[in-house]
Order: structure tokens, then sequence, then C-alpha cells
């Protein structure tokens, strides 16, 4: 039996390797679809993370060079019930943040035009509706 709202962690191992995993099963929570995509001419590098009601950690979604033109990332992770979350994206030494909000439509905090500088983001978060069920 797990305890709700409390940090866990494990270790997934293969010949490959190990990945250690911190997790949190959140009481009252929702999905979030993080999709990122982005238009940018020159390499720079960049770090996406995210910020969510009930876990104090970040999560990391990107950490690497990008330049192009597309999808960068799609995530899924939960967000406590009617609770915020924070994207930031860290390019040279800007900070960026987007926050959406379940039940609110689109971005209810965003980057003034100055992350124009860089590039074209678009960072959208789809929340799962609440009871949802899977038609049989």
């Amino acid at each position: 039996m797990y305890q709700l709202d409390e940090m866990l962690d494990g270790e997934v191992s293969s010949d490959l390797g190990s990945l250690v995993i911190d997790y949190l099963l959140l009481d009252e929570s929702v999905e979030a679809v993080i999709q990122v995509s982005a238009k940018i001419d020159c390499p720079h590098h960049m770090r996406f993370t995210a910020f969510t009601s009930g876990f104090d950690g970040e999560i990391v979604l990107f950490d690497d060079k990008f330049s192009g033109n597309g999808k960068l990332f799609q995530y899924v992770v939960a967000v406590k019930a009617e609770g915020k979350l924070d994207i930031c994206l860290k390019l040279e030494e800007s900070l960026f943040w987007w926050t959406f909000q379940e039940g609110a439509v689109g971005a209810v905090r965003f980057p003034d035009d100055s992350v124009l500088n860089y590039g074209q983001f678009e960072v959208t978060v789809l929340f799962a509706p609440k009871n949802f069920t899977m038609a049989g």
C-alpha cells in the first residue's frame, strides 16, 4: 500500500545501466500533457523545466542544444486538482515562464516579447477531464 503525497524513489536496471527515479503519488490530481514546439534559426542550449503544485522539485523536460523547426517534446505530468503548472525555459542567461492552471483556457502567465529574440516557442498544456472514463 502506498502513501499519497509522499516522495518515493526507485531504480530500473539493465545491462546498459541504471535509471534512478523520484516520484510522487498525488491525491486528487489530474494529468497534464505538456507539448512544446520551437522555431530557432541558430543553435542555442535550452533547458525546459516544470514545477507543479504538490511537488517541490523541478521536473526536467529538455536540456540540450536545439535549432530548427518542430516539436521539441511532449510529456505527461500529474498536477494537483485545481493546481498550477509552471513551465520555465532557461535560454542563455534569460528565464522565461508560462503558467497554466486547470480550468483556465491557455496560459495565465506567459513571457514578454523578449523571448522572440531567440525564436518562436509554442507551449501548450492540455489537462485531462475530470471523471474521464473509457467507453467500453
